[in-house]
């Protein structure tokens, strides 16, 4: 599908342009800023060797005419995904189709940009044990100790980066570092084993089926797969850039050669069923070692931390972002939630028909590295340190808390035919479903991304994939109401196996009876259990361990409480459009089967004592919502 075009400034609907939302938005904020350096920038590249030996490729980038006594802060990415790509002779395109952003845009405005391929990749030495190590971490702490001893910089690190890279400029913040005050994880996961790759506890295949080919030609220098990949298939890439002083590539080669004992990413996301799970060869390699929200300690509170993310994007990242925000404890830490996929590329709310993101993100990136890195004000501390964007009412809104103030849960519960209504049926009831393993969500989901494929317009196939799955429909909405936080299920169940999942689907439902996606929730039965959360990773709603001692046994044909939690969204539900849940067994696309080898039946239950229901978090809803 086409995209829709927009023009570049300005007018887009999630353009903070006009919007009271801000004390001082990312709009106005690029016409008042001005940079300082407008004569372009120089580039160097050097091996740092870290504490182990390994040597790291590292880019710096400073303005041409930086004064010799001027020291300026430092932004540092780490990527797995190539500092810079080496270019055929006389070639002029950007050398950096991920990253170039970066030095274009910060190195005007006052600030040395640094990138670095993490050990394992790109001219980097050494191997990866992980998707992301403690081992990793620590390089990040050595390459900030270098940072600060060169001649230009003044000792503050700010650092930022997208999924992979967001995560890191996490790490490097819970290192201790004193140089690091302020990092803009973006598009990032908090907690690895749920917020990526086993959602409610269920395999995501999206995630190691995409990632592992990409990462694999990558670290091998694989340049025919490579190229097949939207962002470097640009003809003129020729594998990772040497560092400067390897002119015959002699340590590139050698550096790439080492990266062949980089872990499988099939294979490790396999062998960690429970948050706790470790490789079979290092059992001290859990989802825990590899997730930020892990080395929360109270020198990571004193980082000042902008958490950003969509609200289509991937499966937790927007959660995992709220999750970032709620444990952190600095008052100079912020929130924004726009109606983005996986890294901004879609504005993915269905009013925008897939356009071109017009939010001033990189504009909003400075405002905050000027506030804690060069002490400006820009506004900051006159406004509220939440900003979200509702879909369909199409508008920026703030608020100093999550959930949002004036929120209340409304419950609409299950009726034995099939409708959501304001009270319990006095009578309940049962419905049977048998699972459908055909049934999923298309290619048009906020899966896609995560897995490297790109998607022009998000769940644009929607419309009647609810038919094999259960649903449950309310009565028309009487006003506009706006559903704002974490939507929960709760569902009564039994089933005929001894293991399974649920997906639940919340959907608009319009008059004409064409059906929008809003948002969903998977899990496990296995890993039904609720307990309380932990500080350094609050919860908005039902929080699970995943850990082994916390499974518990499926008895076929018993009832169960299935608490599912929804993922966090903003939607204007409009007058006379109704909301429908529906309910399936498999997402055959994205996850992993549960069971193997039979076909279960699931019996929905509904009674007074028990009631099966979804909580919705309405913003100052009316006195009546539903007819």
């Amino acid at each position: 599908m086409r995209r829709k075009k927009l023009a570049q400034t300005g007018t887009g609907s999630d353009s903070t342009r006009g919007s009271s939302a801000w004390k001082v938005t990312p709009f106005d904020y690029q016409q008042q800023a001005k940079p300082q350096y407008r004569n372009g920038f120089s580039l160097k590249s050097v091996y740092v060797t870290v504490r182990d030996g390994t040597r790291l490729a590292v880019d710096f980038y400073l303005p041409i005419d930086l004064p010799s006594e001027t020291r300026l802060p430092s932004i540092v990415l780490f990527t797995p995904y190539y500092r810079r790509c080496k270019l055929k002779q006389g070639s002029e395109i950007d050398p950096n189709p991920l990253y170039g952003y970066a030095p274009d845009f910060f190195v005007p405005y006052g600030y040395a940009v640094v990138i670095v391929d993490v050990r394992g990749t790109g001219a980097s030495f050494g191997a990866r044990r992980g998707f992301r190590s403690p081992l990793e971490r620590m390089d990040f702490y050595d390459i900030a100790d270098w940072i600060t001893k060169q001649t230009w910089s003044d000792g503050k690190i700010g650092s930022t980066g997208l999924s992979y890279v967001g995560a890191a400029a996490d790490f490097l913040a819970t290192t201790g570092h004193p140089a690091v005050k302020a990092i803009i994880p973006t598009y990032a996961v908090w907690d690895t084993y749920t917020d990526m790759f086993y959602p409610g506890g269920l395999m995501c295949r999206t995630v190691p089926q995409g990632y592992t080919h990409l990462a694999e030609a990558l670290d091998s220098d694989d340049r025919a797969t490579v190229a097949s990949y939207p962002y470097y298939s640009d003809p003129a890439f020729e594998g990772p850039a040497p560092v400067g002083a390897d002119l015959d590539n002699t340590l590139l080669r050698a550096a790439i050669a080492e990266h062949s004992a980089n872990f499988d990413m099939v294979e490790f996301v396999n062998q960690r069923p429970c948050r706790d799970s470790g490789s079979i060869g290092d059992l001290s390699m859990t989802c825990e070692a590899i997730s930020p929200s892990s080395y929360v300690t109270e020198q990571r509170h004193q980082v000042a931390t902008y958490a950003i993310s969509g609200w289509r994007d991937g499966y937790g990242y927007s959660d995992a972002a709220i999750r970032r925000f709620l444990s952190l404890k600095n008052t100079k830490n912020r929130l924004l939630l726009g109606p983005w996929d996986h890294g901004a590329n879609i504005n993915a709310s269905p009013a925008s028909c897939g356009s071109v993101p017009q939010f001033e993100k990189h504009m909003e990136y400075l405002r905050f590295f000027d506030a804690n890195l060069k002490g400006k004000a820009g506004g900051y501390d006159e406004e509220d340190a939440i900003h979200y964007f509702t879909m369909i009412a199409e508008k920026w809104q703030s608020s100093k808390s999550w959930p949002v103030p004036g929120t209340s849960s409304s419950e609409l519960f299950f009726g034995s035919k099939g409708a959501l209504s304001g009270v319990p049926t006095a009578a309940g009831g049962s419905r049977y479903y048998k699972v459908d393993f055909g049934c999923e969500t298309g290619t048009d989901t906020r899966y896609e991304r995560i897995g490297s494929q790109a998607v022009d317009e998000y769940y644009v196939s929607w419309n009647g994939r609810d038919d094999r799955m259960l649903v449950y429909t309310s009565s028309p909405a009487v006003a506009d109401v706006e559903i704002t936080g974490h939507p929960e299920a709760v569902v009564w169940l039994s089933t005929t196996a001894s293991d399974g999942a649920i997906f639940v689907y919340l959907e608009d439902v319009e008059p004409s009876g064409k059906r929008h996606y809003i948002t969903e929730g998977v899990l496990r039965f296995l890993h039904r259990k609720v307990s309380e959360s932990p500080d350094h990773d609050r919860t908005i709603g039902p929080y699970r361990t995943y850990r082994h001692q916390d499974i518990t046994p499926v008895v076929p044909n018993s009832e169960m409480e299935l608490r599912v939690g929804l993922l966090p969204t903003s939607w204007l539900l409009k007058a006379g459009h109704r909301i429908r849940l529906a309910i399936a067994g498999a997402d055959s696309r994205h996850f992993s089967r549960v069971p193997v080898g039979e076909t279960p039946i699931l019996t929905v239950h509904s009674y007074v004592d028990k009631p099966s229901r979804i909580i919705l978090p309405l913003v100052n809803p009316p006195a009546k919502v539903f007819d």
